[in-house]
């Protein structure tokens, strides 16, 4: 619940003070503004809000910071963290492979119930969240994003996912 509160409660103080910055299309200091004025002051306020809520993700997520991959309750923590991507797809289990460098994590998605669509497709937010992940996770190679078109019943059928997306390590 702390890790959902914290951002609402950000977002929604950004949100109020630019209501009242921006609100009839004046700016901070009286002056009428034009279309695309508003236009842009409302880009600067929806990026300001992302950089806050990747901010207090991020910091929420450096409690769990570790050198190695092989620190399983670490990265199930770090990986909680973690949108649904998907709005069809829940991430359900996840993999790590610590034999040979370079490391890596298949975190693996399936279908939530009654989906018909079952085509997972990648978004910008997987890279984001890979970049995060690169962060908290010294030893971290790779990351790859995984799906299936039906249910697991928590049982791990590798063969049974397709990789979506494979983030390395820049």
């Amino acid at each position: 619940m702390k890790k959902i509160a914290i951002p609402i409660l950000i977002v929604s103080s950004i949100l109020l003070m630019s209501g009242c910055i921006y609100s009839h299309n004046y700016d901070e200091k009286g002056n009428e503004m034009n279309e695309e004025q508003v236009n842009e002051a409302i880009d600067d306020i929806k990026d300001n809000v992302d950089r806050v809520l990747d901010d207090s993700i991020m910091s929420q997520m450096r409690e769990y910071r570790t050198e190695y991959i092989g620190d399983n309750s670490s990265v199930s923590m770090l990986l909680s963290y973690l949108p649904q991507f998907d709005e069809n797809y829940k991430q359900n289990m996840f993999s790590l492979q610590t034999t040979n460098e370079p490391y890596g994590i298949t975190i693996y998605y399936e279908p939530v119930e009654n989906v018909s669509v079952l085509n997972m497709s990648t978004t910008e937010e997987m890279t984001t969240y890979a970049g995060y992940l690169f962060n908290c996770i010294d030893n971290l190679g790779y990351i790859e994003y995984a799906y299936r078109t039906n249910p697991s019943n928590d049982v791990l059928e590798q063969s049974e996912y397709t990789v979506l997306l494979k983030v390395e390590r820049p």
